[in-house]
């Protein structure tokens, strides 16, 4: 947009609802992003096929899986939207919608920088 219609958007009241890329900055670095979206990848794909391993639904153990799989795509996801607005190579208007969309999912870590992990951790056994 031009300085002009930035200027007539916000004095109409239509500013971009959309979060400013500048709070790409607080998100974890790049390279770690782009591990944790490697990690929760892998990490749902293994819940799945533990999931159908486990046969039908009805069976506890494939429920359980069901679950751990879809809480992973979550995961998955968040890191997937956190790493592209990272990357600078991509659209500011693409990067600032997975700004929207991380800010959509949770407001309350999204304000605070309290960042899910990569993988469901409450799912793995204590020692």
């Amino acid at each position: 947009m031009t300085a002009a219609l930035v200027y007539l958007a916000l004095c109409a009241g239509m500013a971009d609802p959309r979060p400013p890329l500048a709070d790409a900055g607080r998100l974890p670095g790049l390279e770690s992003l782009q591990r944790d979206c490697e990690v929760a990848g892998q990490y749902y794909h293994w819940a799945k096929k533990q999931a159908d391993w486990w046969g039908e639904s009805g069976n506890p153990t494939a429920e359980y899986w069901r679950q751990a799989a879809a809480e992973a795509y979550l995961l998955w996801h968040w890191h997937y939207l956190a790493r592209n607005a990272r990357t600078f190579g991509y659209a500011e208007d693409y990067r600032r919608d997975c700004l929207d969309e991380l800010r959509a999912m949770s407001r309350e870590a999204y304000y605070s920088g309290n960042w899910p992990p990569a993988v469901p951790v409450w799912r793995l056994p204590r020692r």
